[in-house]
């Protein structure tokens, strides 16, 4: 609603006319603009705050609603204080200072009231509130839209993943049948020759348990790239452990001893290569949390139980560096990550607690620094049969 222009003829007239009487009905309309503009606030369906100085002086339900704040929380306060995401604060000082009146759309990462974090695009108009000049903030909620954004880019790079772990897969897996029927041809052999080939014969079974090894990881590269990826089955957890960790193990043995507990847990229903993908990801980063080189002295331990309310559990705790409290909070969000650049996407975390929350599930961390980090897969028992 455009404030009424004071030349013009839609001012309200009063009676007998004069300067005292035009003002005063100057006044009233801008009294009538202002209400009119404050109600629009108030009733917009994106957050909105308005700010003098660095300070709100008015905010609408749609803000509060939004971050979780009482009113009397923010006003008074600097945004950048209270909710702009501290990898943001000097972003947003910074574009104050080089254009203050300027009107770009930016995005934002909000932090809630709770610690949850929202994001924003922000756009900034200067105007004049309560006969002042002031800065209104609109800001429209992007973060479902980005959730989806990230799940289209994930599906992608797990279809591509997927399908190269099943070319590797084929190609490793021919040569393979090839030389461990020539082994086993050998020790036939070998056994008709009595002891007098014993040295041979150890040689030769050791060989033998290497190819089983491969063998073992070429079936779990198989289950990982199947295409029948939202196909749920009725899975026992124990064997999915070990098929995660015949896939890991090169990556775990160079970094701690592993130590398994894998007691009976109740069935569950999941896709068994996306579960197998979670666990993984899990062992992996398990093991990159140690120093390489110390393996006598760290240890990740593989436990599967069921816990009080009847779930089965996976639980892989590792005696590596342990994540900071102040990543936590963030450690499932897609893109994040607690390792040096160029060193982790920071999707691996996001992928897996997607996976495990889409089965009805849940995936937790319990992590302080200098004593490790324990994560937990917990999914609840397979329906009836």
């Amino acid at each position: 609603m455009p404030p009424p222009d004071p030349n013009g003829d839609d001012l309200p007239r009063a009676e007998g006319g004069g300067a005292a009487a035009r003002e005063q009905a100057l006044r009233a309309a801008l009294q009538r603009t202002e209400a009119g503009f404050r109600e629009f606030i108030d009733r917009a369906p994106d957050a909105v705050f308005v700010r003098r100085g660095p300070n709100i002086v008015h905010v609408n339900d749609a803000l509060l609603s939004l971050l979780g704040f009482r009113r009397e929380e923010v006003l008074g306060r600097d945004p950048v204080d209270l909710f702009v995401h501290p990898e943001h604060r000097a972003e947003v000082v910074g574009h104050r200072v080089r254009d203050p009146e300027g009107t770009d759309l930016r995005e934002h990462v909000w932090v809630r009231r709770d610690g949850g974090l929202v994001v924003v695009e922000v756009v900034g108009v200067s105007v004049t509130f309560e006969g002042q000049p002031a800065r209104i903030v609109m800001c429209r909620d992007l973060t479902e839209r980005r959730r989806l954004q990230d799940r289209l880019f994930v599906a992608g790079h797990m279809a591509t993943v997927g399908t190269l772990a099943a070319g590797m897969a084929h190609e490793i897996n021919n040569p393979l049948s090839s030389l461990m029927t020539n082994l086993r041809l050998v020790q036939a052999d070998l056994a008709a020759l009595g002891d007098g080939a014993g040295e041979l014969r150890e040689m030769l079974s050791d060989a033998l348990e290497g190819a089983e090894r491969v063998r073992a990881i070429v079936d779990g590269m198989r289950t990982f790239s199947r295409s029948d990826g939202e196909r749920v089955e009725r899975l026992e957890l124990p064997r999915v452990v070990g098929t995660a960790l015949a896939l890991a193990m090169s990556e775990l043995r160079e970094r701690a001893r592993v130590v398994t507990d894998l007691a009976p847990v109740p069935p569950v229903d999941a896709n068994e290569g996306r579960l197998v993908q979670v666990l993984v990801n899990l062992l992996v980063n398990a093991a990159q949390a140690i120093p390489p080189g110390q393996a006598s002295r760290h240890e990740v331990h593989v436990r599967t139980r069921t816990d009080a309310a009847g779930r089965a559990v996976v639980s892989i705790r590792d005696t590596g560096e342990g994540i900071p409290a102040e990543r936590l909070a963030r450690l499932f969000d897609p893109f994040f990550t607690t390792r040096p650049a160029g060193k982790g996407s920071g999707l691996g975390l996001a992928i897996s607690h997607n996976i495990v929350t889409g089965l009805g599930g849940e995936l937790t961390v319990d992590s302080a620094v200098g004593a490790g980090s324990t994560f937990s897969v917990i999914l609840p028992a397979a329906g009836p049969a």
